[in-house]
Protein backbone atom coordinates (compact mmCIF):
# COMPACT_ATOMS: atom_id res chain seq x y z
CA UNK A 1 0.00 0.00 0.00
CA UNK A 2 1.38 3.19 -0.77
CA UNK A 3 0.04 6.94 -0.49
CA UNK A 4 -0.20 9.92 1.47
CA UNK A 5 0.58 9.32 5.62
CA UNK A 6 -2.23 11.19 7.49
CA UNK A 7 -3.73 8.70 9.67
CA UNK A 8 -2.94 8.23 13.59
CA UNK A 9 -2.56 4.90 14.87
CA UNK A 10 -3.20 4.03 18.31
CA UNK A 11 -1.47 1.00 19.72
CA UNK A 12 -3.02 -0.48 23.19
CA UNK A 13 -3.44 -3.69 24.81
CA UNK A 14 -7.23 -3.78 25.92
CA UNK A 15 -6.54 -5.63 28.98
CA UNK A 16 -4.15 -2.73 30.18
CA UNK A 17 -5.49 0.50 29.20
CA UNK A 18 -8.71 0.08 26.59
CA UNK A 19 -10.91 2.85 28.91
CA UNK A 20 -7.88 5.60 28.51
CA UNK A 21 -7.36 4.38 24.69
CA UNK A 22 -11.12 5.24 24.20
CA UNK A 23 -10.71 9.12 25.67
CA UNK A 24 -7.59 9.55 23.90
CA UNK A 25 -9.54 8.33 20.68
CA UNK A 26 -12.13 10.72 21.56
CA UNK A 27 -9.76 13.52 22.54
CA UNK A 28 -7.78 13.08 19.08
CA UNK A 29 -11.12 13.15 17.18
CA UNK A 30 -12.34 16.25 18.60
CA UNK A 31 -8.97 18.05 17.22
CA UNK A 32 -8.43 16.45 14.31
CA UNK A 33 -11.59 14.90 12.83
CA UNK A 34 -13.54 11.96 11.87
CA UNK A 35 -11.30 9.61 9.89
CA UNK A 36 -8.00 10.75 10.92
CA UNK A 37 -7.52 8.26 13.88
CA UNK A 38 -6.96 4.41 13.43
CA UNK A 39 -8.04 2.25 16.38
CA UNK A 40 -8.79 -1.69 16.10
CA UNK A 41 -11.91 -1.90 17.51
CA UNK A 42 -13.58 0.43 15.02
CA UNK A 43 -11.19 0.68 12.34
CA UNK A 44 -11.17 -2.44 11.09
CA UNK A 45 -14.52 -3.64 8.79
CA UNK A 46 -16.09 -7.26 9.48
CA UNK A 47 -14.26 -9.88 8.09
CA UNK A 48 -11.36 -8.64 7.30
CA UNK A 49 -7.81 -10.51 8.05
CA UNK A 50 -7.14 -8.67 11.26
CA UNK A 51 -3.15 -8.36 10.67
CA UNK A 52 -3.26 -7.68 7.60
CA UNK A 53 -5.83 -4.54 8.27
CA UNK A 54 -3.29 -3.40 11.27
CA UNK A 55 -0.24 -3.75 8.82
CA UNK A 56 -1.82 -1.91 6.11
CA UNK A 57 -2.96 0.90 8.76
CA UNK A 58 0.36 1.12 9.66
CA UNK A 59 1.59 2.12 6.50
CA UNK A 60 -1.28 4.69 6.24
CA UNK A 61 0.23 6.21 9.83
CA UNK A 62 2.05 9.02 10.48
CA UNK A 63 1.93 8.95 14.12
CA UNK A 64 1.40 5.05 16.09
CA UNK A 65 0.54 6.62 19.87
CA UNK A 66 1.82 3.73 22.08
CA UNK A 67 -0.74 3.73 24.85
CA UNK A 68 1.13 2.04 28.15
CA UNK A 69 -0.73 1.65 31.62
CA UNK A 70 0.75 -0.43 34.25
CA UNK A 71 -0.57 -3.93 33.36
CA UNK A 72 1.55 -3.07 29.52
CA UNK A 73 4.58 -4.68 29.82
CA UNK A 74 3.35 -8.01 32.34
CA UNK A 75 0.43 -9.03 30.23
CA UNK A 76 0.57 -12.58 29.98
CA UNK A 77 -1.04 -15.33 28.21
CA UNK A 78 -2.87 -17.91 29.97
CA UNK A 79 0.68 -19.46 30.62
CA UNK A 80 1.28 -17.19 32.79
CA UNK A 81 4.04 -16.29 30.02
CA UNK A 82 4.58 -12.49 28.75
CA UNK A 83 3.41 -11.94 25.65
CA UNK A 84 5.31 -9.21 24.50
CA UNK A 85 8.40 -11.89 24.47
CA UNK A 86 6.23 -13.93 21.68
CA UNK A 87 6.51 -12.57 18.11
CA UNK A 88 2.44 -12.85 17.62
CA UNK A 89 1.89 -10.64 20.14
CA UNK A 90 0.33 -7.70 17.77
CA UNK A 91 1.16 -4.79 20.27
CA UNK A 92 4.83 -5.80 19.75
CA UNK A 93 4.77 -6.22 16.09
CA UNK A 94 2.83 -2.92 15.68
CA UNK A 95 5.44 -1.12 17.77
CA UNK A 96 8.12 -3.00 16.01
CA UNK A 97 7.06 -2.00 12.55
CA UNK A 98 6.70 1.69 14.06
CA UNK A 99 9.83 1.97 15.08
CA UNK A 100 11.42 0.27 12.06
CA UNK A 101 9.72 2.85 9.77
CA UNK A 102 11.84 6.19 9.06
CA UNK A 103 8.37 7.69 8.29
CA UNK A 104 6.34 7.39 11.43
CA UNK A 105 6.83 9.34 14.97
CA UNK A 106 6.05 7.07 17.62
CA UNK A 107 4.73 8.71 20.96
CA UNK A 108 4.90 6.92 23.69
CA UNK A 109 1.61 7.57 25.90
CA UNK A 110 1.56 6.69 30.25
CA UNK A 111 -1.82 6.27 31.55
CA UNK A 112 -3.05 5.37 34.83
CA UNK A 113 0.76 6.32 36.60
CA UNK A 114 2.34 3.91 34.18
CA UNK A 115 6.36 4.60 34.17
CA UNK A 116 7.94 3.59 30.84
CA UNK A 117 9.62 0.38 30.76
CA UNK A 118 13.26 0.22 30.89
CA UNK A 119 14.93 -0.80 27.84
CA UNK A 120 16.21 -4.14 29.47
CA UNK A 121 12.83 -5.54 29.95
CA UNK A 122 11.73 -5.02 26.40
CA UNK A 123 12.59 -7.25 23.55
CA UNK A 124 15.50 -6.29 21.18
CA UNK A 125 12.98 -4.27 18.68
CA UNK A 126 11.40 -2.50 21.06
CA UNK A 127 14.26 -0.97 22.98
CA UNK A 128 14.52 2.32 20.47
CA UNK A 129 11.25 2.98 22.14
CA UNK A 130 12.77 4.12 25.58
CA UNK A 131 14.86 7.07 23.42
CA UNK A 132 11.40 8.33 22.92
CA UNK A 133 10.34 11.13 25.17
CA UNK A 134 6.77 10.04 26.80
CA UNK A 135 3.81 12.10 27.29
CA UNK A 136 2.18 11.47 30.45
CA UNK A 137 -1.65 11.75 30.56
CA UNK A 138 -3.49 12.23 33.89
CA UNK A 139 -7.26 11.70 34.25
CA UNK A 140 -7.61 14.29 36.62
CA UNK A 141 -5.87 17.34 34.38
CA UNK A 142 -6.95 15.58 31.41
CA UNK A 143 -7.41 19.16 29.21
CA UNK A 144 -4.22 19.95 30.02
CA UNK A 145 -1.78 17.05 29.91
CA UNK A 146 -3.41 15.93 26.57
CA UNK A 147 -2.38 19.45 25.58
CA UNK A 148 1.06 17.82 25.01
CA UNK A 149 -0.11 15.25 22.88
CA UNK A 150 -2.40 16.98 20.75
CA UNK A 151 0.69 19.67 19.98
CA UNK A 152 2.98 16.61 19.34
CA UNK A 153 0.67 15.34 16.71
CA UNK A 154 -0.54 18.48 15.28
CA UNK A 155 3.68 19.12 14.47
CA UNK A 156 3.11 16.17 12.11
CA UNK A 157 0.01 16.12 10.31
CA UNK A 158 0.10 20.23 9.97
CA UNK A 159 3.44 20.53 8.49
CA UNK A 160 2.23 23.36 5.72
CA UNK A 161 1.20 25.74 8.77
CA UNK A 162 4.31 26.07 10.14
CA UNK A 163 7.21 28.29 8.03
CA UNK A 164 9.95 26.42 6.23
CA UNK A 165 12.28 24.00 7.82
CA UNK A 166 16.24 23.61 7.05
CA UNK A 167 16.90 20.54 4.96
CA UNK A 168 16.55 16.80 7.48
CA UNK A 169 19.87 15.96 8.35
CA UNK A 170 20.41 12.29 7.08
CA UNK A 171 22.14 10.81 9.78
CA UNK A 172 19.04 11.02 12.57
CA UNK A 173 16.86 8.72 13.64
CA UNK A 174 13.41 8.52 12.17
CA UNK A 175 12.41 9.94 15.62
CA UNK A 176 14.63 12.37 15.83
CA UNK A 177 14.51 13.69 12.17
CA UNK A 178 10.59 14.56 12.63
CA UNK A 179 10.45 15.60 16.21
CA UNK A 180 13.99 17.64 15.95
CA UNK A 181 12.42 19.39 12.55
CA UNK A 182 8.58 19.90 13.94
CA UNK A 183 8.95 20.41 17.46
CA UNK A 184 12.56 22.16 17.89
CA UNK A 185 12.89 25.21 15.57
CA UNK A 186 10.81 27.70 16.85
CA UNK A 187 7.84 28.94 15.16
CA UNK A 188 6.01 32.66 15.20
CA UNK A 189 3.22 31.28 16.00
CA UNK A 190 3.90 29.28 19.48
CA UNK A 191 4.10 30.48 22.57
CA UNK A 192 7.57 30.97 24.35
CA UNK A 193 6.74 27.91 26.80
CA UNK A 194 5.95 25.55 24.02
CA UNK A 195 8.94 26.63 21.84
CA UNK A 196 10.82 25.60 25.30
CA UNK A 197 9.53 22.31 26.34
CA UNK A 198 9.53 21.30 23.03
CA UNK A 199 13.81 22.28 23.12
CA UNK A 200 14.01 20.67 25.68
CA UNK A 201 12.04 17.57 25.22
CA UNK A 202 14.70 17.47 21.85
CA UNK A 203 17.80 18.15 24.24
CA UNK A 204 16.69 14.86 25.83
CA UNK A 205 16.13 13.15 23.02
CA UNK A 206 19.47 13.27 21.27
CA UNK A 207 21.33 13.10 24.61
CA UNK A 208 19.75 9.85 25.29
CA UNK A 209 21.21 8.23 21.96
CA UNK A 210 24.31 10.25 22.83
CA UNK A 211 24.22 8.22 25.80
CA UNK A 212 24.01 4.86 23.80
CA UNK A 213 26.31 5.06 20.86
CA UNK A 214 28.84 8.28 19.27
CA UNK A 215 26.48 11.22 17.70
CA UNK A 216 26.82 11.66 13.98
CA UNK A 217 28.56 15.17 12.77
CA UNK A 218 24.93 15.98 11.81
CA UNK A 219 23.16 14.81 15.22
CA UNK A 220 25.58 17.18 16.93
CA UNK A 221 25.26 19.94 14.59
CA UNK A 222 21.62 19.52 15.62
CA UNK A 223 21.84 19.60 18.94
CA UNK A 224 23.95 22.81 19.24
CA UNK A 225 21.31 24.42 17.20
CA UNK A 226 19.34 23.49 20.02
CA UNK A 227 21.02 24.73 22.86
CA UNK A 228 21.94 28.04 21.21
CA UNK A 229 17.87 28.54 21.70
CA UNK A 230 18.33 28.08 25.03
CA UNK A 231 20.60 31.26 25.80
CA UNK A 232 19.22 34.20 26.56
CA UNK A 233 15.93 32.76 27.86
CA UNK A 234 15.16 32.96 31.56
CA UNK A 235 17.44 30.32 33.60
CA UNK A 236 14.34 29.21 36.08
CA UNK A 237 12.27 28.69 33.41
CA UNK A 238 15.34 26.74 31.56
CA UNK A 239 15.80 25.00 34.46
CA UNK A 240 12.36 24.04 35.60
CA UNK A 241 11.70 22.31 32.25
CA UNK A 242 15.27 21.15 32.35
CA UNK A 243 14.50 19.37 35.49
CA UNK A 244 11.73 18.03 34.53
CA UNK A 245 13.06 15.82 31.82
CA UNK A 246 16.63 15.20 33.07
CA UNK A 247 16.15 14.80 37.18
CA UNK A 248 19.72 13.89 38.15
CA UNK A 249 20.66 17.42 39.57
CA UNK A 250 24.33 18.93 40.55
CA UNK A 251 26.40 22.27 40.27
CA UNK A 252 29.80 22.42 38.78
CA UNK A 253 32.40 25.74 38.84
CA UNK A 254 34.78 26.28 36.46
CA UNK A 255 36.53 29.20 36.20
CA UNK A 256 33.81 30.84 34.06
CA UNK A 257 31.43 30.32 36.50
CA UNK A 258 28.71 27.99 38.54
CA UNK A 259 26.94 25.64 36.00
CA UNK A 260 23.49 23.87 36.63
CA UNK A 261 23.99 20.18 35.92
CA UNK A 262 21.59 17.96 34.78
CA UNK A 263 22.29 14.50 34.05
CA UNK A 264 20.13 11.76 31.99
CA UNK A 265 21.64 9.03 34.03
CA UNK A 266 23.54 8.69 37.24
CA UNK A 267 25.35 5.71 39.42
CA UNK A 268 26.28 6.43 43.07
CA UNK A 269 28.13 4.88 45.49
CA UNK A 270 29.02 5.59 49.31
CA UNK A 271 31.99 8.19 48.53
CA UNK A 272 31.14 9.83 44.79
CA UNK A 273 28.91 9.78 41.74
CA UNK A 274 28.96 9.62 38.00
CA UNK A 275 26.88 11.43 35.99
CA UNK A 276 26.48 10.96 32.38
CA UNK A 277 24.36 12.30 29.40
CA UNK A 278 24.84 16.06 31.00
CA UNK A 279 23.37 19.30 30.35
CA UNK A 280 24.92 22.69 32.22
CA UNK A 281 23.33 25.64 32.20
CA UNK A 282 25.38 28.81 33.28
CA UNK A 283 23.07 31.93 35.27
CA UNK A 284 23.78 34.65 33.76
CA UNK A 285 24.09 37.90 36.77
CA UNK A 286 21.02 39.36 38.08
CA UNK A 287 19.69 42.43 37.63
CA UNK A 288 17.40 44.53 39.42
CA UNK A 289 14.12 44.15 37.73
CA UNK A 290 14.96 41.46 35.36
CA UNK A 291 15.06 37.94 35.87
CA UNK A 292 18.79 35.96 34.95
CA UNK A 293 19.11 34.70 31.39
CA UNK A 294 21.01 31.73 30.10
CA UNK A 295 24.39 33.09 29.28
CA UNK A 296 25.64 29.63 28.25
CA UNK A 297 25.11 25.93 27.91
CA UNK A 298 27.74 22.80 27.49
CA UNK A 299 26.87 19.54 26.98
CA UNK A 300 29.40 16.95 28.42
CA UNK A 301 29.40 13.27 27.82
CA UNK A 302 30.35 12.35 31.72
CA UNK A 303 31.51 14.26 35.10
CA UNK A 304 32.91 12.08 38.15
CA UNK A 305 32.55 13.51 41.75
CA UNK A 306 34.79 11.78 44.10
CA UNK A 307 33.60 13.10 47.84
CA UNK A 308 37.51 12.87 49.29
CA UNK A 309 37.93 13.30 52.98
CA UNK A 310 34.55 11.35 54.07
CA UNK A 311 36.18 8.48 55.08
CA UNK A 312 39.22 10.46 56.69
CA UNK A 313 39.83 13.47 58.38
CA UNK A 314 40.90 15.09 55.11
CA UNK A 315 38.32 18.47 55.17
CA UNK A 316 35.51 17.09 52.85
CA UNK A 317 34.86 18.15 49.01
CA UNK A 318 34.40 16.83 45.64
CA UNK A 319 37.52 16.22 43.14
CA UNK A 320 36.26 15.59 39.32
CA UNK A 321 37.43 13.98 36.82
CA UNK A 322 38.48 15.87 33.26
CA UNK A 323 35.42 16.15 31.57
CA UNK A 324 36.05 18.59 28.50
CA UNK A 325 32.58 19.51 27.24
CA UNK A 326 31.64 18.06 24.14
CA UNK A 327 29.49 20.92 22.90
CA UNK A 328 29.58 24.80 24.36
CA UNK A 329 27.49 27.52 23.05
CA UNK A 330 26.73 30.76 24.47
CA UNK A 331 29.88 31.15 26.64
CA UNK A 332 33.09 29.19 27.44
CA UNK A 333 33.10 26.35 29.53
CA UNK A 334 35.96 26.97 31.68
CA UNK A 335 38.22 24.56 33.65
CA UNK A 336 36.78 23.13 37.26
CA UNK A 337 37.57 24.45 39.84
CA UNK A 338 37.35 22.34 43.21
Amino acid sequence: MSGKRDRIFISYRRSDAAGSATAIRKTLLDQFGEGTVFRDVEGIDPGAEFPQALRDELQRAAVVVAVIGKGWLLAANEYGQRRIDFDDDWVRTELALALSDLEVTVIPVLVDGAEMPPASALPDSLKDLTLRNAVILRHDAWDDTARRLLDKVAHVLEPAAEPTRPAVPEALTSDLIRQVVTEALESVSQAGAQVLVATVDDISRIIAAMNARKLQSDEKATLELLLRRLVGRPVVRVAAYMQEVLRNTFSYSTSEGKWLGYALDVDRVTYGAEFRGCVLLLPGPSVAGRVAEVRGVAIVGEINFDYYGASSNEPPGPIVSDSPAFIEVGHKFGEHIS
